[in-house]
């Protein structure tokens, strides 16, 4: 898919119509014949236009691309968001699934990963869920009750409810709003069905992080017991204050049990810059367990500790260095 974006000037409404017959005759019959792109877009736009999906308009070839990952089919449309490194995005959700069932580092290898699944259908609710992409996946293999998907762009709301059908996968609902507006909603009715088993979130935000409601949101409610934050800017002031806000103790402004972050993980999306994700898993901690959940790993996970306490084979140079003191 290529979005070819111009700003029009002083260009008329003819001479503008004249630059896309010229784009259409390049792709079509011209040089650009050769390879052209299964779809083709003009977007035209100013500085001034706040509405970037404003007079997007369809040239040539199909509306929408699929992409596959992880065995499953995606629709993707021109102003919908998706990863743009497919093998990375992979080893991303992965890590998102594994996470989600025991707070473990992804291994492709342990037979245990599935262990828990007959007993525990989660409910998933991914906020900020795009084209419903993780939340459909973590469905998928974590045999999810139910999954809803909460995401204000209204097109790539519809890409995820066309991406349900594509991989006939049920019990989900995708709402399109801002997450501080209806996520509260959406977990009401989860308490009203009083279902069993766990809740677990998913959010996946922009750069700018989440909206200090959602965060509230998030905390007031006791059902979500596991939440995992993929972040594209872990050093930004908005996602470092959610963290904060997420972990703190309860206060007249914040309310509800508070979250102990338990692994973080870096997944490097964009190879070669500085950028990359970081997917944190936080669990909902316990007033008395809030002072030693610091030091102590969660059940299952002793390997947290002795992965960071202990040098790796061969490096016990590592832990003289660190503790013998100085000469003299």
């Amino acid at each position: 898919m290529a979005v070819v974006m111009i700003h029009p000037q002083s260009l008329s409404q003819e001479e503008l119509g004249q630059e896309k017959g010229r784009l259409v005759d390049f792709f079509t019959t011209g040089p650009g014949s050769a390879n052209p792109p299964n779809s083709l877009y003009l977007h035209p736009f100013s500085r001034k236009t706040k509405d970037h999906t404003v007079d997007m308009e369809h040239l040539l070839g199909e509306k929408n691309v699929h992409e596959e990952v992880l065995g499953m089919k995606f629709r993707i449309s021109p102003d919908a968001f998706f990863q743009t490194n497919t093998p990375a995005t992979e080893l991303l959700y992965r890590q998102v699934r594994d996470l989600c069932r025991h707070g473990n580092r992804s291994s492709e290898s342990s037979p245990s990963l599935s262990s828990d699944v007959a007993s525990s259908r989660p409910a998933i609710y991914d906020i900020c869920c795009g084209t419903g992409t993780i939340g459909l996946y973590l469905s998928k293999v974590l045999c999810a009750r139910r999954c809803v998907g909460v995401e204000m762009n209204q097109q790539a709301v519809e890409d995820a409810r066309a991406n349900a059908q594509l991989n006939g996968i049920e019990d989900v609902e995708f709402v399109c709003g801002r997450a501080e507006d209806v996520l509260q909603g959406q977990l009401e009715e989860e308490e009203e069905s009083g279902g069993p088993g766990e809740v677990i979130g998913v959010v996946d935000p922009p750069r700018a992080g989440l909206h200090p409601r959602v965060v509230q949101c998030i905390r007031r409610n006791p059902h979500i017991q596991k939440l995992i934050y993929v972040s594209c800017n872990p050093e930004g002031h908005q996602t470092l204050g959610n963290f904060v806000d997420l972990c703190r103790r309860p206060s007249l402004r914040v309310k509800g049990t508070p979250f102990t972050p338990v692994v973080a993980v870096p997944v490097d999306l964009f190879p070669h810059t500085p950028h990359c994700e970081l997917v944190v898993l936080f669990q909902r901690t316990t007033t008395a367990s809030t002072h030693t959940q610091s030091s102590a790993p969660p059940p299952g996970d002793e390997s947290l500790v002795t992965e960071s306490s202990a040098p790796p084979p061969g490096d016990e140079s590592l832990v003289t260095e660190s503790s013998a003191p100085p000469p003299g």
